[in-house]
């Protein structure tokens, strides 16, 4: 008996239409290459501009992927290129997963403006003189220092969606909304998670394993603004 291909979505995040010329190069060439592999069957695609938070917008990629009942959901921000080899790790890593009975979420580490990565584990402090735990676990964020020396597949307590594929049957058994923000005050002022952390944390204490391609980092690129330079 051969087994079922999956059908995959291919969701391109076009916040405010714009999306890098790179970026566009390397969906072409993946929708490509998934024509060709022996273990998918349809491709999907769709576009999501940002008319509202992002959150709202990962939301609807979400429940587009579920109304075409595809088993996988690619998602990918405007100013995220992949590596050319990532969806080729992230399918196989579903694929082996799945053989084993289990979900997967798989995530290509990058670089967040603030200087650190989009990967998250958890860690707790540990009393003085000993190794107990101390209060609740808490998570924290990979440095890009420490980060620069991982390789191959690890796991994660969350990891930021900016270049990720879901196995949508995570999301047919997750509480909607998949993607929220949580904040610190009443007020909702100061937001302590964002939608990405909030929907993968939620889905590792599930059980569902968060894998990072260590080996296929995504570029994620940002504007600088050139001022008038200042005299020597």
């Amino acid at each position: 008996m051969k087994p079922q291909k999956l059908d995959l979505l291919i969701c391109r995040m076009a916040y405010d239409g714009y999306e890098n010329s790179k970026l566009v190069n390397w969906l072409v060439g993946q929708t490509i290459w998934l024509h060709t592999h022996p273990a998918v069957g349809d491709v999907y695609h769709t576009e999501v501009t940002r008319k509202a938070p992002v959150a709202r917008a990962r939301n609807l990629a979400a429940q587009t992927a579920l109304k075409l009942n595809a088993d996988i959901l690619v998602m990918v921000d405007h100013d995220i290129i992949p590596s050319s080899n990532w969806l080729r790790v992230a399918l196989a890593l579903i694929q082996e997963h799945r053989a084993e009975g289990r979900r997967a979420i798989v995530a290509a580490p990058a670089v967040c403006d603030d200087g650190k990565t989009n990967v998250a584990v958890y860690k707790t402090p540990v009393l003085p003189g000993g190794f107990q735990w101390d209060g609740p676990t808490t998570l924290h964020r990979h440095g890009v220092t420490e980060a620069s020396l991982f390789g191959g597949v690890g796991d994660a307590a969350a990891v930021g969606t900016g270049c990720i594929a879901i196995d949508c049957d995570v999301l047919r058994v997750m509480k909607t909304p998949w993607f929220a923000l949580e904040y610190a005050d009443e007020e909702e002022l100061e937001i302590s998670t964002g939608e990405d952390i909030y929907f993968t944390r939620n889905a590792a204490q599930d059980g569902v394993a968060i894998n990072v391609t260590w080996d296929e980092w995504a570029v994620h690129k940002k504007q600088v603004d050139l001022v008038r330079p200042e005299p020597i």
